[in-house]
């Protein structure tokens, strides 16, 4: 997850385009070392969303078939020859240091979302509602399905209720206005009440699926009470939407925290943190420069269909649940893993410094004029810098895989890529990333390492360089105003 903070009182215009770091660290009333060492990682589960990039239990023991009169899914099918309005698959092809290259991208609409909170009931307002790419993925990671085509599951035997989310209040950025006007009239569809513009405050932006999409997510904060409920809400039926509100007091909402499985994306969890650490204590942000270093220009930049043998050809689903039946656009792709490596002898926090295409073309098209083609974008005029992004070390992993497995690969990543061999790390929390066309998870874990762990004779890997920072005196968001990279520290 990636954001940029703003002051609470102002809604400015510039974006952020950094997936991977959304906040290193908060200011500690406790050492470091006393931090990481807290009995069953309460406090690091808390702070995780802070540090993920964006993430349903990778197997389980028993398959999760349904229970009786529960809701499952009937009359499924998949199609890929299919015109979508909210997925484009294209590959990307450009020149790079005297290097042709090329990449995969699905592109798709950035997006708004709104942290609500009753100020007379004391409740943050959520919303519940059902999302097929997340209980697609569920199914796919059943040992049972680890080698079925989409077309030989027996999507009938699975219960409906491992794709229900709980979430933020949000919407697509599909119309020429103002981002919080997009914000408040989702708010009105989906919760039912009518929130004045001049209260709704933006508090950060982020880059979403840089590695796929880059689409810009704007986070938004509104107080509401039951003077401003004009209806029941509940989505645009017309579109398919069929949402719940969901009513969290504080303490629900910390319990909420606490959950090593949500099933929620980041962007919710932060804002939740965000309420709790920023909002009651009313922190000041200082802006901190960081720019990315080795910054090579792309050049002959050009784009053509997808080739149907990539793995992130879209898909069209056609399903019935309950009474509902409805088609719903797919991205499927493998789930993940990050960690948060903490550098003891130099009291350091690694990040990685990644070389991210798919955020410079998310970046360029959010800013263009609406149904602006690729072909028509001033490619040359765009920041290189937008291409490159601060992560925490990360990797993708086969679906279906064991803890054990995929801990191996976390540690075959930071040696690979960072140039670390790990003794012990520690599982943190487990995040859905592509809650609407994906359905994958991020796992994220957090390991201490020394000098005497370095890797000998490490070598740099492609399109990736570590990144140190302090993490004892400040806590970090990350920026993007007017072609320069900033961190803020609070």
């Amino acid at each position: 997850m990636q954001l940029m903070a703003h002051s609470l009182s102002a809604v400015p215009t510039s974006k952020c385009i950094l997936p991977g770091l959304t906040a290193l660290l908060r200011r500690l009333t406790v050492p470091v070392d006393e931090l990481f060492a807290l009995k069953n990682n309460a406090l690091l589960r808390r702070f995780a969303p802070l540090f993920a990039t964006y993430g349903n239990l990778l197997l389980r023991t028993k398959p999760a078939m349904a229970a009786k009169h529960s809701e499952v899914l009937t009359n499924v099918s998949f199609i890929e020859d299919f015109r979508s309005p909210y997925l484009k698959g294209v590959k990307f092809t450009f020149t790079q240091g005297g290097r042709k290259r090329s990449f995969d991208l699905v592109l798709r609409h950035s997006s708004v979302a709104t942290l609500l909170y009753h100020t007379t009931q004391k409740k943050f307002v959520l919303v519940k509602q059902f999302r097929p790419a997340v209980l697609i993925a569920h199914v796919l990671r059943q040992r049972e399905n680890l080698n079925k085509k989409l077309s030989e599951i027996e999507w009938h035997k699975y219960d409906a209720s491992h794709g229900y989310t709980v979430e933020l209040c949000a919407g697509l950025v599909d119309k020429n206005i103002p981002m919080v006007d997009i914000a408040r009239e989702e708010i009105e569809e989906e919760c039912g009440y009518a929130v004045k513009r001049e209260d709704i405050h933006l508090v950060a932006s982020f880059s979403v699926a840089a590695h796929e999409s880059g689409g810009v997510q704007y986070l938004f904060y509104a107080e509401i009470d039951d003077s401003m409920k004009i209806t029941e809400g509940g989505g645009n039926i017309h579109e398919g939407e069929y949402i719940t509100k969901v009513f969290l007091t504080e303490a629900e909402a910390h319990a909420f925290l606490e959950n090593e499985y949500p099933l929620s994306p980041p962007p919710m969890l932060y804002a939740l943190l965000w309420w709790f650490e920023n909002k009651a204590k009313e922190r000041n942000v200082v802006p901190y420069k960081w720019i990315p270093r080795d910054v090579v220009p792309l050049k002959d930049l050009k784009f053509e269909p997808m080739p149907t043998s990539s793995r992130f050809v879209p898909l069209r689903m056609h399903f019935t649940l309950g009474t509902l039946t409805r088609t719903w656009d797919l991205a499927l792709c493998d789930d993940s893993f990050a960690i948060l490596l903490y550098n003891e002898d130099k009291k350091e926090l690694i990040f990685t410094q990644r070389f991210r295409p798919a955020a410079l073309v998310g970046l360029a098209r959010h800013r263009s004029p609406p149904k602006t083609k690729l072909e028509d974008i001033d490619w040359a005029s765009q920041p290189p810098e937008w291409a490159y992004t601060l992560e925490m070390c990360s990797g993708h992993h086969k679906r279906g895989s064991s803890a054990q497995e995929v801990e191996q690969r976390v540690r075959e990543c930071v040696a690979l890529k960072c140039g670390y061999r790990l003794n012990a790390l520690q599982f943190v929390t487990s995040y859905i990333i592509g809650i609407s066309f994906s359905g994958d998870r991020q796992r994220v874990y957090f390991a201490k390492v020394n000098d005497s762990m370095k890797v000998k004779d490490w070598k740099q890997f492609e399109d990736m360089i570590p990144v140190r920072a302090l993490c004892f005196i400040f806590f970090l968001y990350v920026d993007f105003i007017d072609g320069q990279v900033k961190l803020k520290i609070a």
